[in-house]
């Protein structure tokens, strides 16, 4: 063994020296103090400032390029092609504000509301009527429109779009989503069909109203000059004159005559009616006999049959039977098998022959009903029609009564007043429809209220929103990825270099282990000639050289290393300052206060019993515990078997005894416990250690889970010498601090 430090305690005189007491916290960390609360620290500040976003998007700046970059590209293909300028066919139909009419003023009180007109036109140019009609159009035909939707009217009705303006005569007719010639002929048929359908059709109307009313006027005028000769020859073979009155009693027989000819009119009329109505009373008979009974019913019929009941059960029995053969692999030639489904098919035409009664038991139960209701009916009926009969009967010997009486009064006068009666009616009806017929043929020449302003055509496409969109939208996919990944790594807040830990934590960073491929293989011990000289060993020994200092100025011999969480590097840690301790001549102990998680045994590749554990229980004396590595001077303690009852006595009994033990043995303790944030452990064990150095692990560990563990320790009081990061940079590899101890080393 190499001397001892200068003024370091000889451990041979078997008595501990004086723990001073403990100094305050290294770095910028300050003791715990309940009167006021520690500020913030600027690695955990909220909200990151455009420096640390820039620094997080360069720690990820390959991911930011190949992601943004792929979706950049992916946003660039998607909005040209969702961006392109659509083919649009429009035309566009003026609507007179007013009525052209000549009969009436335009402003007329009953006219329509122009807005409303405007409302209605739009409803009507993409109603049904007038999609029909353009699909019935040949041009439209040939497009095939059945073979690319279901529907082409509910197509045409979705694709179709009508616009105008409040205070604008111009309609705007649409259609955009098709190809180009598609378009273009739909737009140019539903223009057509709506000009036709709608707006034509008023002019039609108005043009066969004149013609009807033409016909109406000449069929009256041949009437009047019919009705007019036969008054004239009347008045002739009596000697009377055509515009002589009748007496007041021919007068009032005529009215009688006429009273009953309408009421026998009335009554010939009804049983009209009543001789149709029995007719098409014999007639549904006819068609209730032929209208056959359905599946469903007899089906319903069979399930509430009993005599099928039985018979039923059999076949689902049966079929049940027959599933069960051949789920369970039997041979279908199986005797067993056959007879049941001869059975099957015998039970099987029995269900049917009863389905054939029950059919024609329920045909004959309608029959029988439907022969009811109509006998009652037609019994009905044919008592109306008997009464009617009789009293047509009985107006027809009135009305031939009253013909006679009327014929010996005078017939020829009472047809000639007859004649002058109808005569007048007729006049009065032909100067009315004189006029009705001078105004519409005046109407008829006006022009429609609806035109065609601009025929159908495409409109021109504008490609520079596409451009605008293409170019624009893949830079900001690309800005939103860059600072979404520069934002979730900087939220992250993992530690990347060792100032982050000194200037963002206020915690004092005592050393620098740079990266090294599975760095715990590497215990070095004397004359290891794969790390004779390497950067690792060298940290290494810089972090023994500063414990050493601590030791000589403030009395640390036992520390402890811990980290927040596990996965940062603390147990290789360990084992290397503790190898770089033996290797400079002091007397080491590595215990593995892990407990839960131990892995010093499979560094040094040792048992884990008898351990720590088991000391902690009083199962084996601590000089039990302590195992013989292959490096001179160092020796380990390892976790032992770990269970609810070793954390119970760690919690009661502590450890300080133990450890005031193994200082009279070695010259320095490392203690590799357990994370901070996981447990209670390590803050048990390190009420007993001079100084606690945290393990940290560069890209991995969390800056607040740092700060975290950090606080804990030092609301117990429990010294923090500082922090070391692992995996770090070569360039942030602190060099050996220079000290008296350094001196003793070189001996």
């Amino acid at each position: 063994m190499m001397p001892q430090d200068a003024g370091f305690p000889d451990p041979a005189n078997k008595l501990p020296p004086s723990r001073p007491e403990p100094g305050p916290i290294a770095g910028r960390i300050e003791a715990f103090l309940p009167a006021r609360e520690a500020p913030t620290p600027p690695g955990l500040s909220a909200n990151p400032d455009a420096l640390n976003l820039l620094k997080a998007l360069r720690r990820r700046w390959m991911s930011a390029v190949a992601l943004g970059g792929t979706l950049a590209g992916i946003t660039a293909a998607a909005v040209w092609f969702l961006m392109a300028p659509e083919p649009t066919a429009f035309a566009q139909f003026r609507v007179s504000s007013f009525e052209p009419t000549y009969n009436a003023p335009a402003n007329q009180p009953n006219q329509i509301a122009f807005p409303t007109l405007m409302k209605t036109l739009a409803a009507q140019l993409k109603s049904r009527p007038v999609i029909i009609a353009a699909l019935q159009r040949d041009e439209v035909k040939r497009l095939n429109l059945e073979a690319q939707t279901a529907d082409p009217a509910l197509y045409l009705e979705e694709k179709l779009k009508v616009d105008f303006q409040e205070g604008n005569e111009m309609l705007t007719l649409q259609m955009t989503g098709a190809e180009a010639s598609d378009a273009l002929t739909i737009v140019k048929a539903v223009t057509a069909a709506f000009m036709d359908q709608v707006v034509y059709s008023d002019q039609r109307a108005r043009t066969q109203r004149v013609a009807e009313l033409e016909k109406v006027l000449g069929e009256t005028n041949e009437s009047i000059k019919t009705k007019t000769a036969s008054l004239d020859l009347l008045a002739k073979r009596t000697g009377t004159s055509a515009k002589v009155g009748l007496t007041q009693q021919q007068l009032q027989l005529l009215e009688n005559l006429r009273s009953a000819k309408d009421q026998r009119n009335a009554i010939h009329t009804d049983l009209i009616k009543l001789r149709a109505n029995l007719e098409a009373l014999e007639a549904r008979a006819a068609v209730v006999q032929e209208v056959a009974v359905t599946e469903a019913e007899v089906d319903a019929r069979l399930k509430a049959d009993p005599e099928a009941a039985a018979t039923r059960l059999q076949i689902t029995k049966l079929k049940e039977i027959i599933r069960n053969y051949k789920d369970n692999g039997v041979n279908p030639t199986e005797p067993t098998w056959v007879a049941a489904e001869r059975k099957l098919a015998s039970l099987g035409k029995e269900i049917d022959q009863r389905k054939q009664e029950l059919r024609a038991e329920l045909k004959n139960l309608r029959d029988n009903q439907g022969t009811t209701e109509h006998k009652l009916l037609a019994a009905q009926w044919n008592i109306s029609k008997v009464a009617l009969e009789k009293e047509e009967a009985k107006l027809s010997d009135a009305i031939v009564a009253l013909n006679q009486d009327v014929d010996l009064i005078g017939k020829t006068n009472s047809e000639m007043e007859t004649i002058r009666n109808d005569l007048a009616n007729e006049n009065q009806m032909r100067d009315s429809i004189a006029v009705a017929l001078g105004k519409l043929k005046i109407d008829r020449n006006t022009p429609p209220r609806v035109a065609v302003y601009q025929e159908a055509e495409l409109l021109k496409k504008d490609a520079r929103k596409q451009v605008l969109a293409t170019v624009a939208a893949p830079l900001v996919v690309f800005m939103a990825v860059c600072m979404g990944l520069a934002w979730l790594e900087y939220r992250q807040r993992k530690i990347h270099t060792a100032g982050e830990v000194a200037r963002g934590l206020g915690i004092r960073v005592v050393g620098s282990v740079p990266s090294l491929p599975n760095l715990e293989r590497h215990i070095v011990g004397v004359g290891d000639p794969d790390m004779e000289g390497h950067p690792v060993l060298e940290s290494i020994d810089a972090i023994r050289t500063l414990i050493l200092h601590d030791a000589a100025s403030q009395g640390t011999r036992v520390v402890m290393v811990t980290s927040a969480v596990e996965g940062e590097g603390k147990t290789t840690l360990a084992g290397h300052l503790a190898s770089s301790l033996a290797r400079a001549g002091r007397k080491t102990l590595l215990v593995d206060a892990d407990l839960r998680q131990p892995a010093v045994h499979q560094l040094f590749e040792l048992g884990l019993q008898p351990g720590f554990s088991e000391v902690l229980l009083g199962e084996v004396e601590v000089a039990d515990s302590v195992q013989a590595t292959t490096l001179d001077g160092l020796s380990v303690i390892t976790a032992g078997q770990w269970d609810r009852e070793v954390i119970l006595s760690l919690a009661r009994d502590g450890v300080e005894g133990i450890f005031e033990r193994l200082r009279e043995e070695f010259d320095f303790i490392i203690v590799d416990s357990h994370p901070v944030l996981s447990a209670t452990d390590s803050l048990l064990v390190g009420q007993q250690a001079d100084a606690v150095i945290l393990s940290v692990m560069q890209k991995v560990s969390q800056m607040p889970r740092v700060y975290g563990a950090c606080q804990r320790l030092t609301a117990l009081n429990i010294r923090v010498l500082g922090a070391v990061v692992n995996g770090a940079n070569m360039d942030e590899v602190v060099p050996t601090v220079e000290s008296p101890v350094a001196a003793v080393e070189q001996r």
